[in-house]
């Protein structure tokens, strides 16, 4: 349930002029910034970061550059979500990312440094702004990271720097199930997006052949809920409305841990909707 703090906040970001700004796979800024929020949320990270990832570009970013709040608004920033939070937002938004990468790999813990900003400017950083901005940026890839269609592709590979660091000094922050997942490399990634498509491709013409390939998906370690929520309408399908179920129930708690879907031509909602709903039982 939103608090008084995160109603002001929301209305904050529409009033910026974010629901009028496009950004990745024919969304909104304001659709990203709310998704970036909720997987925050969904892994249990501090209050202050998940109200900072609701703001996390709206002062634009190095790749983002359609800054909806000028540096002039940031008191009405601030005021909707904390200093903490704020501070976060608006420094995740000026970080020069190379100089941040190289600066992580030189670290086997995280660490106070000085880092110079996409501005010009060089700003200090402690050792708790380097992992909040460490996580800030994890989460804002896997929020957006997909396949031109919005079809499943690998955030990893885009952000191996960040990945890299979070494995080699083995955070808490991080849930156990995002730590598990960090370490699949890119090949076995591939391997999973394959045989998801793969999977899809069969569903009407061979559904056997699907059911083996979504079970592939199922069981890499991507932990992803798709997969079962396929193998659970094929079950269906069939009879088995025991193993359904079963895969039904792991396939929504994967995607309530994860906070966002893995293929993106649905909605985190439309897959816990349409998906997993009780209409997929009677077809």
């Amino acid at each position: 349930m939103l608090n008084e703090r995160s109603v002001a906040a929301l209305a904050l970001a529409r009033e910026l002029g974010t629901c009028d700004r496009a950004h990745r796979n024919g969304r909104t800024l304001f659709d990203h910034l709310v998704g970036v929020a909720n997987i925050a949320a969904a892994w249990k990270l501090p209050e202050y970061v998940c109200d900072a990832a609701l703001f996390h570009s709206v002062y634009g970013t190095a790749v983002y550059r359609d800054a909806a709040a000028s540096v002039e608004r940031r008191r009405e920033v601030r005021a909707a979500i904390g200093s903490a939070a704020e501070r976060l937002a608006f420094t995740f938004g000026s970080l020069d990312r190379t100089c941040f990468a190289a600066a992580l790999a030189r670290m086997d813990a995280p660490r106070a440094v000085a880092l110079t900003t996409r501005f010009g400017s060089v700003d200090d950083f402690s050792a708790r702004d380097v992992v909040d901005l460490t996580l800030l940026a994890i989460v804002n890839e896997v929020e957006q990271h997909a396949a031109p269609d919005g079809s499943p592709a690998n955030w990893r590979a885009v952000c191996r720097p960040l990945v890299a660091a979070v494995v080699r000094w083995n955070l808490a922050d991080v849930p156990a199930f995002v730590r598990k997942t960090l370490t699949v490399s890119d090949a076995d990634a591939e391997r999973a997006q394959t045989s998801y498509a793969r999977g899809l491709e069969g569903v009407t013409a061979d559904p056997g052949a699907a059911v083996a390939a979504f079970r592939f998906a199922a069981e890499s370690p991507l932990s992803v809920g798709e997969p079962l929520v396929w193998l659970a309408r094929l079950c269906t399908r069939a009879g088995d409305r025991g193993v359904a179920a079963a895969h039904t129930l792991e396939a929504r708690a994967r995607f309530e841990a994860w906070g966002t879907p893995w293929d993106k031509r649905r909605t985190l909602a439309e897959w816990l909707e349409d998906g997993i709903g009780e209409g997929w039982g009677t077809h």
